[in-house]
């Protein structure tokens, strides 16, 4: 879940590059056509995302909290398109808060409350 879901966001900030070039608008890490950014610039949202797609591919033990800083990086990319572009800005934050509860899904997921009990400890009995 966490790769798809990770491979996913890179896929939505592709969408949201696509939808940007063709109806004109120009967020801060694009620029306008005229005067296009760097390579390395323009590629500022996915390098959070696919390093954490990548850890997660890799089976990492730390891929959980790499997604976590890459969910709240994408969420801080929103802030430079806030004035000019609100409407874009929210997409972004979207799709940065959406990696943020992939990885905090994820990061839950790993402990179970069966891990935390020990054998000796008697269970609680709920009536």
């Amino acid at each position: 879940m966490l790769i798809s879901g990770w491979i996913l966001v890179i896929a939505a900030y592709g969408a949201v590059w696509q939808a940007c070039r063709i109806s004109g608008i120009a967020p801060w890490w694009l620029g306008p056509q005229t005067n296009l950014r760097s390579y390395f610039i323009v590629m500022v949202p996915f390098y959070g995302p696919a390093l954490a797609a990548i850890a997660a591919i890799t089976n990492q033990r730390f891929a959980c909290s790499v997604g976590l800083v890459a969910g709240a990086g994408g969420a801080a990319i929103a802030l430079g398109d806030v004035r000019h572009y609100p409407g874009l800005a929210l997409v972004e934050l979207a799709i940065g808060v959406c990696g943020l509860a992939i990885s905090g899904a994820a990061f839950a997921g790993r402990y179970r409350l069966a891990d935390a009990v020990t054998d000796s400890e008697p269970s609680p009995v709920v009536e």
